[in-house]
């Protein structure tokens, strides 16, 4: 049976969900491509659950880079506010950990390891959880981890530290470089990706590509350069902010890539043993299973409502995340450095992202600024709202995407009406039906 189209996405959603009936995300989105549920009752399916499975918590608002035209923070937001109390970041952690449902836990910042300390403390409160059901990791850009591996080693031997993932964006040491804004950038955090797979034991460590209009050839380099020491690599479209120049990228684009990585896995890394996770959002997904690439029925969903298709090459794998339907604010957020609870990531891309927040963890508990986060009137309930009159509607894509829903955040920061199309979408020369 063929549903390896945008026509046979009911079919395939359908087959998917036959082999896994508690798959909600799966089945809300088969509900609203086939018309069965309005966006009203999506929402409130949405809203009852409680479910905040990814929470970044930002140690600092520092970086040591100056990245070109993809930073995750807008250059004007003030780095220099207050830090929250550690004490009042525990009590929010254990709150989403028995309130929430949390699942995952990162460290992030801009750099986290700028605050070093607060990083180890943090991690060792979620060490010292006796029943801690959630994953404790760090992100950071790996150039100060050379800096640490005594407090490393000892978070990973008392279970305090999960994952660690390092961005890199090539494996041509001067573009990674050049796009990362300082000389030797390259070197230190390969060399630390390396020798974390050495040191951390029980720790999954990961290195994390953006994939933009001018690195196709070096990432697939960097999976040649370092697939004989790690296995586990993480690839996410450049989706650029409202503040800077760097264009979309093209459907089309994403697909030769992943064309490209295939042929790569099959033949260069055949036997290697990597796992490769590109992350894709709606706005590809109708391109990449039209080219064969996974087809709607081999979609999963696992506990945290991730919904994905993982293919086999050679030994390898490539996971293909495919986000449908919104997961800010619902089941993620964001703490950052002064105690401000984001319930959408893309607020760091505004000058002052306070002013989208939706509390602070300092002056309410994080059970009462995630139900805010997700009621009536505020940003996730005008963002599901918003598609049951989207322009994009007749498009051929509207199944798989409902209008750049997972992104859709972005037109509060750049002045676009929610039913409009994204900035994001490349397909502005397709006329709706």
């Amino acid at each position: 049976m063929q549903v390896g189209t945008q026509s046979g996405l009911l079919e395939g959603l359908t087959l998917a969900i036959q082999r896994q009936p508690e798959a909600y995300v799966l089945r809300s989105w088969l509900g609203l491509a086939a018309g069965e549920i309005s966006f009203a009752d999506y929402y409130k399916i949405a809203s009852e659950r409680l479910q905040l499975s990814y929470l970044t918590i930002d140690t600092t608002g520092a970086c040591d880079l100056s990245c070109s035209d993809m930073c995750y923070y807008n250059p004007a937001i003030d780095t220099r506010l207050g830090l929250v109390s550690e004490k009042v970041l525990t009590r929010a952690i254990d709150e989403a950990d028995t309130h929430l449902d949390l699942q995952t836990m990162v460290l992030a910042g801009k750099e986290p390891f700028l605050n070093a300390r607060r990083v180890f403390a943090l991690l060792r409160h979620c060490g010292s959880l006796e029943h801690r059901s959630f994953t404790v990791g760090v992100v950071t850009n790996g150039r100060l981890l050379n800096r640490h591996w005594d407090g490393l080693q000892d978070a990973a031997r008392n279970h305090c530290l999960d994952f660690l993932d390092i961005s890199i964006d090539s494996g041509f040491p001067s573009q990674h470089d050049r796009i990362r804004g300082q000389t030797g950038t390259f070197d230190l955090a390969f060399a630390a990706a390396c020798e974390a797979h050495a040191r951390l034991s029980g720790v999954r460590i990961s290195v994390t590509s953006i994939l933009r209009q001018d690195n196709p050839e070096g990432i697939l380099e960097l999976l040649r350069n370092a697939s004989p020491s790690l296995r586990c690599f993480h690839v996410f479209p450049i989706q650029p902010p409202p503040f800077v120049t760097t264009q979309p990228l093209e459907a089309e684009f994403v697909v030769a890539f992943l064309a490209n990585l295939k042929r790569l896995l099959k033949g260069e890394l055949a036997g290697a043993g990597v796992e490769i996770t590109v992350t894709l959002p709606g706005l590809y997904l109708s391109e990449a299973v039209g080219s064969s690439l996974f087809e709607w029925a081999d979609l999963e969903e696992n506990h945290q409502g991730a919904c994905f298709a993982r293919k086999e090459v050679e030994g390898n794998s490539i996971v293909y995340a495919c986000l449908v339907l919104p997961e800010q604010a619902s089941r993620l957020a964001r703490i950052t450095y002064d105690g401000a609870y984001l319930a959408h990531l893309h607020f760091l891309q505004a000058p002052q992202p306070q002013a989208y927040a939706v509390g602070y963890i300092q002056e309410e508990s994080i059970v009462s600024l995630y139900r805010k986060a997700i009621g009536v009137g505020n940003h996730f309930h005008q963002i599901v709202n918003s598609r049951a009159h989207h322009e994009c509607s007749g498009r051929s894509c509207w199944q798989s995407c409902f209008g750049g829903w997972v992104v859709a955040e972005n037109a509060f920061l750049n002045g676009q009406t929610l039913t409009a199309q994204p900035r994001l979408c490349p397909k502005e020369k397709e006329t709706p039906h």
